[in-house]
């Protein structure tokens, strides 16, 4: 109020009260009124008082949280989407901070970007969900994450990035996937950012984990003779021997199985569920490899029984 204001001095008609006698971020109802005594009580600030004349009574006061007055003259006007007056009395409107988003009118406070989502600049309506690639753990940011070295993110408004699955590696930042290891190499990294090569020699599936997933190749076999490992007779034909003679790896493989490859054989039978070598002569076996990644692979060999 003006200091001329005092209490008890204004005696006006409300219609040509301007902005000048209130002040800004004050408001005057368009209603008039025939000859309305108003009355400001200095010691109640904030408020008129008055005494029905005519017709009713003339009320000014500060514009209230939400909305604002440039020039005290007409009523209020609400906060605009993106903007948001906290103060009453106010002769402008604030822009919502980057981080930060508003929707509505007559908003007296801005809502922080959920988890997932990000504002970039001042004024926003709304959150924008981080793109593919990236990430977002907390409230309030004005940018996103890219997913680290190691890790993906496959889809838009994700709280966090995901770890490259067993077998999968990823050496760029900011990707939507992982790549799958090659045959012949493995990833043991951690994170998962990169393979490394099986030793000379050795062989793996696509997707290995371990330099255990490498094993020798498959021996070539000359059919008519295969490849034999020699035993004494009452001997127990074992699966590292046979692997041995076909130069096979068995390290880190899942399951080994050995068995005959005939149901009968002069030299050799099941005893007890083993391989039992019974007399001099050729038994044919098979050797069954399951490594932890791919089929299994099968190999046949002979074992020479001697006396």
């Amino acid at each position: 109020m003006p200091a001329r204001a005092t209490h008890a001095e204004l005696l006006l008609r409300p219609e040509v009260v301007s902005a000048s006698d209130w002040g800004d971020g004050w408001f005057l109802p368009p209603d008039t009124y025939d000859m309305t005594m108003i009355v400001y009580d200095p010691s109640n600030a904030g408020s008129v008082s008055g005494e029905i004349s005519v017709l009713g009574i003339q009320i000014v006061g500060p514009c209230m949280e939400g909305s604002w007055s440039s020039d005290g003259y007409d009523v209020c006007t609400n906060a605009t989407p993106g903007h948001y007056v906290d103060t009453p009395g106010a002769t402008f409107e604030r822009d919502c901070e980057a981080g930060l988003f508003i929707a509505v009118e007559g908003a007296w406070r801005c809502l922080l970007s959920p988890v997932g989502y990000f504002v970039a600049g001042p004024g926003a309506e709304s959150a924008q969900p981080c793109p593919a690639g990236s990430y977002q753990p907390e409230m309030g940011q004005a940018a996103c994450l890219l997913a680290p070295r190691g890790s993906f993110v496959a889809a838009s408004g994700a709280a966090r990035a995901t770890p490259c699955a067993t077998g999968s590696y990823q050496p760029a930042q900011g990707q939507v996937g992982c790549l799958v290891a090659p045959a012949n190499t493995y990833v043991d990294s951690d994170p998962h950012i990169s393979t490394a090569d099986c030793p000379t020699g050795s062989m793996s599936a696509k997707g290995s984990s371990s330099v255990a997933d490498c094993i020798l190749p498959e021996a070539v076999m000359d059919k008519s003779a295969p490849p034999a490992c020699r035993l004494a007779v009452r001997t127990t034909i074992s699966a590292a021997c046979v692997a041995k003679a076909l130069s096979v790896s068995l390290a880190g493989a899942r399951s080994v199985v050995l068995r005959p490859s005939r149901s009968k054989q002069a030299a050799c039978r099941i005893v007890k569920g083993r391989i039992k070598t019974i007399a001099a002569g050729v038994c044919s076996v098979v050797l069954v490899v399951k490594p932890k990644h791919g089929k299994a692979v099968t190999h046949r060999a002979s074992v020479t029984v001697t006396r």
